[in-house]
């Protein structure tokens, strides 16, 4: 017997059960026997090609009435994909050994390179982190990612650049100082490195700049002169100056 055939047995008895135990009861019911797993996916190309990449198959059939797409963890336990809120659903039997499970999932997030299948369909949307910064010039800002060869696309009065698994976005707020915005799966770790990176070389920027700038008023002064230059221990820097 073919697959197409199986699958349209299956609607057949599906229909009858349905009939004799009422909708709700028979839903209820078969819900009790499934696993489902949320994702993050929207794109049903993009499932497609991470879960052949991480080696398994990614199968569709037709029988007139539905549309079935599966793969297949094993032969007798294949997850069936379905939409739920516009995100790509994994339906499992509950008889699936879970361990062959976890190794479905740890293989797909490696090759995606994040966090993918989740219990709630909540936990689905993608996390975002905001930080409040120091940052009020945006040159000086600019200058700071330059100097920390972070290359950031300037759009639209903001400036933002990507980290693995993360878009970092630094835009200005109404209190006119910049707003550090991440959006993605990078652990928070990595986020706030970048992010005390940022500011510790946004302080030494600002503060080069207003050395220079006395720097350059005391050359044109000739009643002004630099003796010492020191940096401190806590890398603010004392300018000692002759009048």
């Amino acid at each position: 017997m073919s697959i197409k055939q199986d699958l349209v047995d299956g609607e057949l008895w599906m229909a009858q059960q349905r009939r004799k135990m009422g909708a709700k009861k028979f839903d209820e019911w078969m819900r009790s026997q499934e696993i489902r797993k949320y994702t993050n996916f929207e794109d049903e190309a993009e499932l497609k090609k991470y879960i052949k990449k991480a080696g398994y198959d990614f199968s569709e059939t037709d029988t007139m009435l539905y549309r079935y797409v599966k793969t297949h963890i094993t032969k007798e336990y294949p997850i069936y994909w379905i939409y739920e809120k516009n995100k790509l659903v994994a339906s499992i039997s509950t008889d699936i050994d879970k361990r062959l499970l976890t190794n479905f999932i740890n293989a797909v997030e490696h090759v995606v390179g994040r966090p993918c299948f989740f219990d709630s369909i909540s936990e689905t949307k993608t996390p975002v982190y905001n930080f409040p910064t120091i940052y009020t010039d945006k040159e000086v800002l600019k200058q700071t990612l330059n100097n920390l060869k972070i290359f950031a696309k300037e759009e639209r009065g903001k400036l933002s650049f990507e980290i693995p698994n993360c878009l970092i976005e630094l835009k200005s707020s109404k209190n006119g100082a910049y707003e550090f915005k991440a959006t993605g799966y990078a652990d928070l770790k990595e986020i706030h490195k970048y992010f005390a990176k940022i500011e510790k070389e946004y302080e030494y920027v600002m503060q080069t700049n207003i050395c220079n700038k006395i720097k350059s008023k005391i050359a044109k002064n000739s009643s002004m002169k630099l003796e010492q230059e020191e940096l401190l221990e806590d890398n603010s820097v004392l300018l000692t100056i002759s009048v």
